[in-house]
């Protein structure tokens, strides 16, 4: 089986974490499927045999699941909500990459050909039916499912009379199974086998019993998973993934560490990078910082840059697990980016654009917003005043000097703040 590569990209939400971490990155990314079907660009999906018609719904499914965008990435529930929705890093990624054939053109060469459109064909028959579509891949399979009521009875006791009672229930279990194979046009080679099954129940008590889902629902609600299967298992897909920056404690360098964390609370990598990039220029044995950077690069899908902070950090601290996983998984991503281009995805790289207030220290004046300290236009308190600031309000720093900082101001100006007051 081949090794599934995550490549990272997308829609993040943020958390904040008490632990070791600073800061937990939750997002999706694309993950290298098990059989890449590899310099395909035009598929065919037969009807899957099947009774009741739950071939040509499960066909169906599979075909809706190979034309989402994004498919895998969802906004709603598990760690996400609707107030949070997912959001791509990476530029140019797409999981609909293969062109389906349209299911009347598809009928019309089958009946040309005395075939039926729901069946397994042979492989010489699907050889000769992809030539006519024009087609590098057919994919074909059968599915099926069962239906299985238990009843069983509750004992309770009434909470007025404390009389025991019972209430009659039933559950009704649906089981749905698949077989997939795709067959290579050119060649008439099965290129892969795929089984899958899918289960799910409802169950009801007393008078809703009458109310209990149809195993037709339930059955197409299995098929509805099982398809996402079967695809998965031939064309890239999106998978959640969390990443967790780690504190920096360094005195020097704890207020720009929560300037980061509040940039990726924000998804504001960019600033975040400009301030994790200030802290290691600033301390090239920051192992931290490199671990910090080499995330921020591996989100965007730069691997070889995330290869090389990531090495960093595994000199600078050996023993470290987390460094090493995390240098591996980073040359699987150079190797994943060679495979993904067999597939026509390419990732348009992403240039870090580094912002220096970003990365600036900030210092916060004393007093309360109803104050107004004095900004001079020079390191001297003789100097004329250029602005009438209020406390309590936070600045950034553009120089330091030993009783005075240089602070930027509205309007783009900046103006000299004596250290006295400031907190």
């Amino acid at each position: 089986m081949m090794t599934k590569y995550l490549l990272t990209a997308l829609t993040c939400i943020i958390a904040l974490s008490n632990s070791i971490y600073a800061q937990k990155l939750e997002c999706f990314q694309l993950q290298l499927p098990e059989k890449p079907l590899v310099d395909v660009t035009r598929i065919a999906i037969l009807d899957f045999e099947g009774d009741y018609g739950k071939g040509k719904v499960l066909s169906d499914y599979m075909i809706a699941n190979l034309l989402e965008e994004n498919r895998g990435i969802y906004s709603k529930g598990g760690f996400f909500t609707a107030t949070k929705e997912g959001k791509t890093y990476l530029q140019g990624v797409k999981t609909n990459i293969y062109q389906i054939i349209e299911r009347t053109q598809l009928e019309k060469v089958l009946k040309e050909q005395k075939l039926n459109m729901s069946g397994l064909l042979d492989e010489s028959q699907a050889v000769s039916v992809g030539k006519l579509l024009g087609v590098e891949v057919i994919i074909m399979g059968n599915t099926s499912y069962s239906s299985k009521d238990e009843n069983n009875t509750v004992e309770y006791k009434d909470s007025k009379t404390k009389a025991t009672k019972y209430s009659y229930c039933t559950e009704r279990t649906v089981t749905a199974e698949a077989r997939m194979k795709i067959v290579s046009v050119s060649t008439g080679v099965v290129l892969g086998t795929y089984d899958t099954k899918a289960k799910t129940s409802d169950d009801k008590c007393d008078e809703a019993r009458n109310g209990l889902e149809k195993a037709d629902i339930l059955a197409d609600n299995c098929l509805k998973t099982i398809a996402n299967s079967l695809v998965n298992y031939f064309s890239p897909y999106f998978v959640y993934r969390k990443y967790n920056f780690e504190k920096i404690k360094t005195d020097s360098f704890k207020e720009k560490s929560k300037q980061a964390i509040e940039c990726i609370d924000n998804n504001e990598i960019d600033k975040a990078f400009s301030i994790y990039k200030a802290i290691y220029d600033a301390d090239n044995y920051n192992a931290k910082a490199a671990y910090n950077l080499g995330l921020l690069y591996e989100i965007v899908g730069n691997y070889s840059q995330a290869a090389d902070y990531f090495s960093i950090a595994t000199e600078i601290e050996s023993g470290e697990n987390d460094y090493k996983d995390a240098l591996k998984r980073a040359n699987q991503g150079i190797e994943l980016l060679v495979m993904l281009k067999k597939l026509n995805i390419e990732i348009t790289p992403h240039n870090f654009v580094t912002d220096a207030t970003a990365s600036s220290d900030k210092i916060k004046t004393s007093g309360s917003k109803d104050d107004r300290i004095e900004v001079y236009e020079s390191p001297d308190a003789k100097s004329p005043v250029v602005a009438r600031i209020p406390g309590n309000t936070e600045f950034t720093v553009l120089e330091k000097q030993s009783e005075w900082f240089l602070i930027k101001l509205l309007g783009g100006k900046q103006g000299y703040l004596p250290k006295k007051n400031t907190k």
